[in-house]
């Protein structure tokens, strides 16, 4: 897909106007690279200089990582959205949704003030909290009220109200992309329209819907870019929500206020 420079060279004004000056490559020698923006204008001493290449964002360099990332997928700049999330205009957190952790350790789960799940945190009473890494990693994606939103909003209520030292949040949302890009696959493969945000029983009812026979989400990716679609939108949601992800260098990822539509 061609892209203008221009669109490029606006961006890159966009993020030295909010104060960024770098992008920094992590894992130079691997692909897709990983990079991440910087305000930094050198590497610190202790950064091991093999593993990571920072690029001014002034360098015509940057300007190649820039479009590498929403077109060419070679990169993945971890506060930019994927190209389908920067074309859609949705609301991530699912204002529906109404949690509760009882003292007795249950998790109760409202949707407009009805009740309509109810999880048990103490397994035989014996250790607290036990059944929750399985919930939200495994069970919770099989539910038919789980949606990408609710997923998102569950985990922003367990991370204020839990100590959550233990838990990866990247790997449980990217868990939860993954389930959101077998259904845009699958939504692909059946040459029909993607619908973001959809809940489980909403996705089957579209999609028996408009194929009119009974149709199963796919369990493998079709789309070339599955790992770097699901990859590239964690950071920017997790940053857009305000979880506090740090960088490599320790700099805090902040929500990016990109104003030209790509």
């Amino acid at each position: 897909m061609q892209i203008s420079y221009t669109i490029v060279q606006s961006i890159r004004k966009q993020l030295l106007d909010q104060g960024y000056n770098s992008i920094v490559i992590e894992n130079k020698h691997e692909g897709p690279a990983q990079c991440f923006l910087s305000k930094k204008e050198k590497l610190p001493d202790i950064i091991h200089r093999t593993n990571f290449l920072m690029v001014p964002l002034t360098d015509s360099y940057a300007l190649d990582i820039i479009k590498g990332h929403f077109y060419d997928k070679t990169y993945i700049i971890r506060a930019f959205p994927s190209i389908v999330l920067s074309r859609s205009n949705f609301n991530l957190i699912d204002e529906d949704y109404f949690f509760e952790i009882t003292e007795d350790r249950w998790l109760h789960i409202y949707k407009r003030g009805e009740s309509i799940d109810t999880i048990d945190l103490c397994e035989h009473r014996r250790r607290c909290y036990m059944n929750l890494k399985e919930f939200i990693e495994e069970n919770v994606v099989l539910k038919n009220y789980f949606s990408l939103p609710f997923g998102y909003a569950l985990m922003r209520y367990l991370q204020k109200t839990l100590p959550f030292e233990e838990f990866d949040l990247k790997e449980i949302f990217y868990k939860y992309e993954v389930e959101e890009c077998k259904f845009e696959s699958t939504c692909f493969s059946l040459s029909i329209a993607y619908i973001p945000n959809l809940s489980l029983s909403e996705k089957f009812e579209y999609l028996e819907g408009t194929v009119g026979v009974p149709v199963e989400i796919d369990q493998y990716h079709f789309i070339d870019d599955f790992h770097y679609h699901c990859q590239s939108n964690i950071y920017y949601k997790m940053a857009q929500l305000g979880f506090i992800h740090t960088s490599p260098l320790g700099e805090l990822y902040e929500p990016l206020k990109i104003e030209q539509k790509i």
